[in-house]
């Protein structure tokens, strides 16, 4: 995988006329995901409302955020540091407040992955290798993640989790390793270690801040966004973006990429599509607006088995 924007739209209203103010006033959204306390009129805005963009909201803190769709412009998110400040609240029009959503490509995270587990622990989950560099998220859905070491465990090493000070062994199913929810509760940042039996020595394979999300609240969540959106473009937009980043190497004909993108399952699609969703409801915006998604990291064979085990 290589670097690629999905921003995508929807078919205008209007063919080709421009958007005038008054059709902005008048523009709706649908709500597909909301962080923090925001409220309309009073009311805790929540998934699934219908929003116009004439409405004010007032959001309760500056990490608070929704992710909408406009009926005519595609994906939105409405960010709270548009806003003006009155007391401790932060205060605007939603037209004033709106702002495109614009993701870049994703690399490769999944760590050499082959039929025996994780080979790359750092590539799957992420590094912080230094204090002052950024550390990455790992999302984990459910009350458990579980997976697979590849790579050799010699019988001296010891597979541990450390938050802060507090290191503590990897729960262990036959060749399954498990992190769950409350071993790593309210951690910042947890490191996976390879610790030899009888020392001190410690090596770390793996740094990430820990993102639980609850399983029902996202294929809710997912279920109405599929509605939403055309998956078809998206995964076409995407496949061709990346293939054209591709060194020359990797790069497919225009045939060769079609076919490739033919020969992909519906899961495998809304797995993309899911991606990217998690991406535009929990990354962080830059100044002009953009995710990185290379910050939040997710195991993305899970997402084609979420999509299978709740029949997305």
């Amino acid at each position: 995988m290589s670097l690629f924007s999905i921003f995508f739209t929807f078919l205008f209203a209007f063919g080709n006329t421009p958007t005038t103010n008054i059709q902005l006033s008048n523009e709706t959204y649908q709500v597909v995901f909301v962080q923090g306390n925001i409220s309309i009129g009073g009311q805790a805005l929540t998934r699934g409302a219908s929003l116009n963009a004439s409405q004010k909201v007032v959001f309760k803190g500056n990490d608070a955020k929704a992710v909408v769709i406009s009926t005519t412009r595609g994906r939105f998110v409405l960010d709270s540091k548009k806003a003006t400040p009155a007391g401790s609240e932060l205060v605007a029009f939603i037209k004033d407040v709106v702002s495109p959503l614009k993701t870049n490509s994703k690399l490769s995270t999944r760590g050499g992955l082959n039929e025996k587990g994780i080979l790359d622990l750092e590539k799957h989950f992420g590094m912080q290798a230094k204090p002052e560099e950024f550390l990455p998220t790992f999302i984990m859905i459910g009350d458990n993640y579980e997976f697979k070491i590849g790579e050799k465990v010699e019988a001296n090493q010891i597979v541990a989790v450390k938050t802060g000070a507090k290191m503590t062994g990897l729960k262990r199913v036959g060749n399954m390793y498990a992190i769950s929810k409350a071993s790593v509760q309210d951690a910042k940042k947890v490191e996976i270690i390879y610790a030899k039996k009888g020392t001190t020595k410690q090596d770390v394979r793996a740094s990430f801040k820990p993102l639980f999300i609850e399983s029902k609240d996202l294929k809710d969540g997912f279920e109405q966004y599929l509605k939403l959106v055309d998956i078809e473009e998206i995964v076409n937009i995407n496949m061709k973006k990346a293939n054209d980043l591709e060194v020359a190497a990797n790069k497919l004909s225009a045939s060769d990429l079609d076919a490739k993108i033919k020969k992909m399952t519906t899961p495998q699609k809304k797995a993309l599509v899911l991606f990217y969703y998690l991406q535009e409801s929990f990354g962080e915006m830059d100044a002009q607006g953009n995710i990185d998604v290379n910050k939040i990291k997710v195991d993305e064979d899970y997402l084609e088995k979420f999509i299978n085990d709740n029949k997305l």
